[in-house]
């Protein structure tokens, strides 16, 4: 387990080119875990097998989500968008 988060580590900072981006991302999973589980107790929901197929889901969705926000951002700190002047 730990020497393939280490490995997925190492991929996503030879992905990013830093060591700092990755650790974003590795910190937006247990958050979402973390949403889940005070969703299912406040709900009074059974872990179900349904239940178990959304948390993986979940997962997945926000690990894609963490990806795109991360490399949004590095695009932006590369170049800037203007804004437009204001009409005249």
């Amino acid at each position: 387990m730990i020497l393939t988060c280490l490995l997925i580590f190492a991929v996503l900072a030879c992905l990013f080119e830093s060591l700092v981006t990755p650790l974003l991302l590795f910190v937006s999973v247990p958050m979402s875990a973390i949403g889940i589980v005070l969703a299912l107790l406040i709900t009074r929901t059974p872990v179900t097998m349904g239940v178990q197929i959304g948390v993986l889901m979940t997962g997945g969705i926000v690990v894609n989500n963490a990806i795109l926000f991360i490399d949004h951002l590095n695009s932006n700190a590369r170049e800037p968008r203007r804004c437009a002047p204001p009409p005249s």
